[in-house]
C-alpha cells in the first residue's frame, strides 16, 4: 500500500480515508488495492515545487484521521498516519478507536499488545506520531526503511519452528 500512496502523492493527490474497509486483495493478481477515492484533496504547488494545501471540509473516518486532518488541514502524511494505524490494527487485533494514548506524550500506546521487532515498531510508531511533523514526510521515506528490515522466517505451526531451530 505503501507503495500505491508514493504514487498516488505524486500525483498531488491525497486519499484522505485510509481504512481496512479501503484496502482489497485483487483476486487476479492477489495484490492490494487501494479503493474509494471519493474523499481526496488536490494539492495546490507552490513556487519551488512544495504542495500547499488549504483549509478543507473535514473528511476521513474516526479512528483513522491524522489531528491535522480533522481540523480540516489535511498533509500528505496524514495518510501515512491513516495506514499505520491500520497496520497496528492488524498485528493487535484491536479496533483503532481502543487504543489509547500516552496521557504526557497523547502518541499511541500499543506495542505491550504484541510482539514485534523492535525495528518494525519504531517504523510505525514514527508513521501514527502525534504531530505531522515528527512522522515520515512521504512513504518512499517508510519504504526507504522498511528495505533495511531483516527478513525473518515466519513459520506456520510450532512444529515446522522446532524443526528449523534444530537444524540451525
Amino acid at each position: 500500500v505503501l507503495s500505491i500512496l508514493s504514487f498516488v502523492h505524486s500525483q498531488g493527490v491525497i486519499h484522505r480515508d485510509i481504512k481496512p474497509d479501503n484496502i482489497i486483495r485483487r483476486q487476479a493478481d492477489g495484490k492490494l488495492v487501494l479503493i474509494d477515492f471519493g474523499a481526496v484533496k488536490r494539492l495546490s504547488i507552490q513556487p519551488g515545487g512544495s504542495p500547499l494545501v488549504s483549509a478543507t471540509n473535514v473528511v476521513g473516518t474516526f479512528g483513522y484521521m491524522a489531528g491535522e486532518q480533522g481540523q480540516g488541514r489535511p498533509k500528505l502524511n496524514s495518510d501515512l498516519y491513516s495506514l499505520g494505524i491500520v497496520g497496528i490494527q492488524a498485528l493487535t487485533g484491536l479496533l483503532s478507536t481502543q487504543f489509547q494514548e500516552d496521557e504526557q506524550t497523547g502518541e499511541l500506546v500499543w506495542q505491550h499488545f504484541v510482539s514485534v521487532s523492535p525495528k518494525l515498531a519504531a517504523i510505525l510508531t514514527k508513521m501514527v506520531k502525534t504531530h505531522f511533523r515528527d512522522r515520515y514526510q512521504s512513504a518512499a521515506e517508510v519504504l526507504r526503511d522498511l528495505a533495511q528490515i531483516s527478513p525473518v522466517p515466519v513459520y506456520a505451526n510450532a512444529t515446522i519452528a522446532a524443526n528449523a531451530s534444530e537444524q540451525n
